[in-house]
């Protein structure tokens, strides 16, 4: 079929296009097998000074849900990420002549993502306690102690399920969700220092995962002031649309216009 500019113009009218711009990451769940107080992102985004004191044998916390200011505040934070990709293993297989090449295990690869920092850095204090609970407590205990460095178990270290990739659409809604399972911070990146700039700082997090769980997102009414005044004037303009279609219709059938209205 030959290209047609006008079909393409449609094509991209009617479904639209996904924007770089339009994502955002929610923090929220608790690791598995959670059974005491933790470390929160509610505690460390609120209140981060003194926070992690003994952080060897807790887990990396409850973390606050949707509807909590600090979930938000991180949220807001993360200003790019990359969506996971997955690859698959191949085997060859020869039996005779060229080989088969067999699609086998799936290989998910590591996903980074950029926070803006708080001038406490809280962000970072937030991600180095999580990986606390796999490394030890040397990082942060005062002086050097025999346990200082006893490696987590997988169970506290690990969110089951709880982070989470949302595209949106231009309205905001949120369209597509992609949750990565059993994750952690592999690595938290530096921080650049420099007295010639006064740019924000930033910092990078690449996070492992086992692998991800996504699905397509239904659609629904958003109750912001834009929709709900497109509704409004909708409603307004009804008896004027309809009074046109009858002056239309009229006027197809020859009634004189002054006998309708």
């Amino acid at each position: 079929m030959a290209f047609n500019i006008n079909s393409f113009q449609a094509e991209m009218t009617k479904n639209g296009l996904a924007k770089t711009s339009n994502f955002e990451v929610e923090i929220s769940g608790a690791p598995v097998n959670a059974n005491g107080p933790g470390l929160t992102i509610g505690g460390l985004l609120s209140n981060p000074a003194g926070v992690v004191t003994d952080i060897v044998g807790d887990f990396v916390g409850s973390l606050l849900g949707t509807g909590s200011s600090e979930a938000r505040s991180m949220s807001f934070r993360i200003e790019s990420v990359t969506m996971p990709q997955r690859a698959l293993g191949r085997i060859d297989y020869k039996d005779y002549g060229i080989p088969y090449n067999i699609p086998s295990l799936a290989n998910y690869v590591d996903i980074n993502f950029s926070v803006i920092l708080s001038p406490d850095l809280r962000e970072r204090e937030f991600f180095m306690a999580w990986q606390d609970n796999a490394t030890g407590s040397h990082r942060t205990e005062k002086g050097i102690g025999p346990n200082q460095m006893d490696v987590g178990y997988y169970d506290n270290v690990v969110l089951q399920q709880g982070f989470s990739i949302y595209q949106l659409n231009d309205n905001g809604q949120r369209t597509h969700r992609i949750d990565l399972v059993d994750c952690y911070p592999a690595l938290v990146g530096p921080i650049n220092a420099n007295w010639a700039t006064t740019e924000i700082q930033r910092m990078e997090v690449v996070m492992g995962y086992r692998y991800f769980k996504e699905e397509t997102l239904p659609l629904g009414f958003t109750f912001d002031l834009d929709n709900i005044a497109s509704t409004v004037n909708s409603i307004k303009n009804l008896p004027g649309q309809i009074k046109n279609r009858s002056v239309d219709a009229a006027t197809r059938a020859g009634i004189p216009i002054r006998q309708i209205f």
